[in-house]
């Protein structure tokens, strides 16, 4: 299937510095197009191709003109996440046209590559190339979230297939809307009586080719006295997809020259989120199963509430069950006023809160740690716990029991007592810090899991107004295990009630 049937473009060489003018004249009339297109366009800068052997785009073909015979290497590369070169084409080269094709194979990863020919002379000249992108179909909601009643916008590139949708609830599997045929480029969902959680929106054309995600909240006469927050913008954060096309993803994870992320693009690969598999998924599952009730928001839903006095009113509890890193001035205010006036916080993964950003329409930009800004608001005096440090999942380890007395409703019913140890747990970590609230009770921890003092900590504490507070302090609490579900259970009957 195609993400965009026909895609041409053209791209002028640009000589590296220190070429001479005979070199810089000995190359002209350079476009790209894709395999079968006749014409390229004359207005982009970026060749889109999907590798899927159905003949159509399925490879890119340079044509360059030489002034006179040369030996060339066409090279293409990629820059994240690990910077590599994937294809190198050598060829002798006539004076005037050639082409180089470059057919990748359908295993090729979705992103975006970088283009190089070199000419070999007296000391080598090298060109910048074309920038081409791997893409398979995609599809993405045009909004966050949606009421039950909405009709839900699907934005979808099929490169003219037809493909069948249906709608999935992303924790139990249960297929809620469709099968249906759909081409193209939009498709409405109507949400029906279904109830908070994340759905899938799922293409296929004989097998699965590309999914989208959606938030669906409750309706506000419905609304469960607690809500669950999805990390919508750190799953942006995290998303490599380039749509600019200068061969890198759109985030600053992928350029440190970067400081934005586009909130309205599909996610690569399968078209969810990075790790929600990993980090989401568990807790959504646990949450289907244990037959909990809870609203369920984007990161833009919780910005929208005004103010604390409201998301009083509407809850007794939040939880944040997955990397919840980025957040909004006002999304801060609001969890920490929430806090303040009694309101419960569960924090299920690490590393929250670390990171202020500001929503610029469907811009997300990043500005600053908040404990390093002039007035520091470091994420310890909320949470309880801060980050620490990080390994990606390297190092994995167990809890181990270090309090039971500060919290024993916590573990009731586990078997677990002191010194006892349950989980496997890791990827990131954090930990309490002197600007932990007066009281944080650290109930367990990995001890020295990324090297020494660098220890996990699963914290606790209570404000004088009376908010409970818990922090799980590495990735990821809702792993599928008994004793985890069951300080779930716990967590979760002690922290709804106000």
């Amino acid at each position: 299937m195609k993400a965009v049937r026909v895609v041409v473009a053209l791209a002028t060489l640009c000589l590296a510095s220190g070429a001479t003018a005979s070199e810089r004249r000995s190359l002209s009339s350079v476009d790209v197009r894709a395999c079968g297109a006749t014409v390229p366009a004359a207005t982009k800068s970026v060749l889109t191709i999907s590798p899927d052997g159905d003949g159509i785009a399925d490879c890119a073909a340079v044509r360059f003109r030489l002034a006179r015979p040369a030996e060339v290497a066409f090279v293409v590369s990629q820059r994240k996440p690990h910077a590599q070169v994937v294809h190198v084409e050598r060829l002798r080269a006539q004076a005037g046209p050639t082409t180089v094709v470059w057919a990748p194979p359908p295993t090729i990863a979705e992103r975006t590559y970088v283009t190089r020919l070199l000419l070999r002379g007296r000391e080598g000249v090298s060109l910048g190339g074309p920038v081409i992108r791997v893409r398979g179909p995609w599809a993405r909601f045009v909004q966050e979230s949606y009421l039950p009643g909405d009709t839900a916008m699907l934005r979808v590139e099929t490169g003219g297939a037809t493909l069948t949708l249906e709608v999935v609830d992303a924790a139990t599997g249960e297929v809620v809307a469709g099968p249906r045929r759909v081409q193209g480029p939009v498709a409405g969902v109507r949400v029906g009586r279904w109830r908070p959680g994340v759905y899938v929106a799922r293409l296929s054309g004989g097998e699965v080719v590309t999914q989208a995600p959606l938030v669906v909240r409750s309706a506000p006469s419905a609304r469960p006295r607690v809500a669950v927050v999805l990390p919508t913008s750190t799953w942006q954060a995290y998303n490599f997809l380039d749509v600019d096309g200068d061969g890198t993803g759109d985030t600053w994870y992928a350029s440190r020259r970067r400081e934005s992320a586009r909130l309205d693009r599909p996610f690569l690969g399968s078209g969810l989120p990075p790790f929600f598999g990993r980090y989401d998924r568990p807790f959504l599952r646990w949450l289907a199963e244990s037959g909990r009730r809870a609203d369920v928001l984007a990161d833009v839903d919780l910005d929208r509430v005004p103010d604390p006095r409201t998301l009083d009113r509407r809850y007794d509890l939040l939880v944040f069950p997955g990397h919840h890193e980025y957040v909004t001035e006002h999304e801060l205010d609001l969890v920490e006023g929430f806090r303040d006036r009694g309101g419960n916080l569960a924090f299920l993964s690490a590393d929250a809160f670390h990171w202020r950003v500001a929503r610029d329409g469907l811009v997300l930009r990043r500005k600053d740690q908040w404990r390093l800004r002039k007035h520091p608001r470091p994420e310890a005096a909320l949470v309880g716990v801060q980050y620490l440090a990080s390994d990606d999942g390297t190092h994995r380890g167990s809890y181990v029991v270090r309090n039971t007395r500060c919290a024993p409703w916590l573990f009731r019913g586990t078997g677990l007592v002191r010194g006892a140890r349950f989980g496997w747990s890791g990827v990131e970590i954090s930990a309490t810090t002197a600007d932990s609230p007066k009281g944080t009770c650290v109930v367990a921890e990995i001890p020295n899991l990324l090297g020494p003092r660098r220890t996990a900590q699963m914290a606790y504490y209570q404000t004088p107004a009376g908010a409970k507070v818990f922090a799980a302090g590495a990735f990821c609490l809702a792993n599928d295990s008994p004793v985890v579900h069951r300080l779930l259970d716990n967590l979760w009957t002690r922290l709804s009630r106000p």
